[in-house]
């Protein structure tokens, strides 16, 4: 499944790194930067976003029917500013 993160602001940021998803199952989803680099299996850099940029990532998941809820952690920075959010990603359809 494919993903996007969108830079809404206040400000560009230098890094955004997203996190692979824990899930009760144990199953490791791994991630990769959509059509840049293969599957790592804990983290991912979608490098610089700048306003209303958005970098998008793909989650290894298969297309099962019972796939588990998918909540994964995003660490932004920018200057000496850094914070994390945690983002619920929407059901496969």
């Amino acid at each position: 499944m494919i993903f996007a993160v969108r830079n809404d602001g206040p400000q560009d940021l230098e890094s955004v790194t997203v996190y692979r998803p824990r899930t009760n199952d144990r199953i490791t989803y791994p991630l990769a930067v959509t059509g840049i680099t293969d599957y790592l299996p804990d983290a991912i850099d979608l490098g610089p976003l700048r306003l209303t940029e958005e970098a998008k990532f793909t989650l290894g998941c298969g297309g099962g029917m019972n796939l588990p809820e998918f909540r994964v952690r995003v660490e932004c920075r920018s200057g000496a500013d850094r914070w994390e959010l945690a983002l619920l990603l929407p059901r496969f359809r």
